[in-house]
C-alpha cells in the first residue's frame, strides 16, 4: 500500500536507538522537508536536558510536554518529526498522530537494539541511565515487549533488522507519495 503524505507530517516512531533522529534528518533532506526532533525541542523549551527534566520534574511532566508539542507541531504540515521512544506509547497520542499524519515504525529486534544501545553512553537516555550493562538486555526485552503493542498501531512498519540506513530510506520512500 502506498501512502500519500501531501499536506501531512511524517512521524518516525520506535524504540530508543532505532535511528529515528538520524533517519529523520536524512529523510528530510531527501524529501526536501523540515526535520524536527521532539526531544531536542522539549530540551530547548525547558532549558534542560531530557535527563534533567526527568530528575527535576518527572517522567509524567515530560510525557505531558510531548503531548503538548505533538498537538502544536501538527498545526504545520509537510514535516519529518522524529519522536522520543516513549512518545507513541499513549493511545491519545497515537490517535492524534495517525489522524494528523503518517506514523512510521522503525522496527528492530531486541537483540539488535541491545547491540546498538550497550556501547552507547546512555546518559541522555534517563530510562537507561540506571541500568547496568549485564541487565540491559533483559530491560530492553521487557520494555520493547510492553511498547510494541503501541508501535504496531503505526501507519507503516519498516522491518529494519537487516537494512542499512540507505535501504531504510529507500523503503520509506517507496511507501509514500510526496506530491
Amino acid at each position: 500500500m502506498i501512502f500519500n503524505v501531501h499536506m501531512k507530517n511524517i512521524f518516525l516512531v520506535g524504540f530508543m536507538g532505532s535511528g529515528k533522529s538520524s533517519i529523520g534528518k536524512r529523510l528530510s533532506k531527501k524529501l526536501n522537508l523540515n526535520h524536527l526532533d521532539t526531544d531536542r525541542i522539549i530540551e530547548k523549551q525547558n532549558s534542560m536536558s531530557i535527563k534533567e527534566i526527568f530528575k527535576n520534574k518527572d517522567e509524567k511532566f515530560f510525557r505531558h510536554e510531548e503531548f503538548k508539542l505533538i498537538t502544536s507541531l501538527s498545526k504545520t504540515k509537510n514535516q519529518i518529526i522524529s519522536t522520543g521512544g516513549g512518545l507513541f506509547c499513549n493511545n491519545d497520542i497515537i490517535k492524534y498522530i495517525n489522524e494528523n499524519g503518517i506514523s512510521i515504525y522503525l522496527k528492530y529486534s531486541s537483540e539488535i537494539l541491545y547491540e546498538r544501545l550497550k556501547s552507547n553512553n546512555n546518559e541522555d537516555r534517563p530510562i537507561l541511565a540506571h541500568i547496568k550493562n549485564e541487565k540491559l538486555k533483559y530491560f530492553i526485552d521487557d520494555l520493547l515487549a510492553e511498547r510494541d503493542k503501541y508501535y504496531r498501531k503505526s501507519t507503516i512498519t519498516v522491518e529494519c533488522n537487516d537494512l542499512k540506513k540507505e535501504e531504510i530510506l529507500r523503503k520509506i520512500n517507496s511507501l509514500i507519495i510526496t506530491s
